[in-house]
């Protein structure tokens, strides 16, 4: 099946409302933290499932004072996306 640009041009209305929404929800759910990086992953070898993935400054700084057992020395921290591990440069080959 080929893609019409009229449906290619619907469906990228909906992900970018459906990204609208998701980011809208991390909002919702974390708000007293400081959401610094947002994206939307594919988790799906042929890209047809995406799952909104947020980072926030406060999770950061739990996960430090988790590790470390030190919670009066965490700060708030940023990780970096361009590290993020799903980030795959080039086309994703289909086996």
């Amino acid at each position: 099946n080929e893609m019409t640009p009229r449906a290619l041009a619907e469906l990228r209305l909906e992900l970018v409302e459906a990204t609208r929404l998701s980011f809208d929800a991390c909002r919702r759910s974390n708000p007293d933290q400081t959401i610094y990086a947002y994206a939307l992953v594919l988790c799906s070898r042929n890209g047809e499932a995406l799952q909104p993935w947020c980072y926030t400054e406060e999770l950061c700084a739990k996960r430090e004072a988790k590790t470390t057992g030190r919670a009066q020395e965490a700060g708030l921290r940023r990780y970096c996306p361009d590290e993020w591990w799903s980030i795959v440069s080039g086309p994703i080959s289909r086996a």
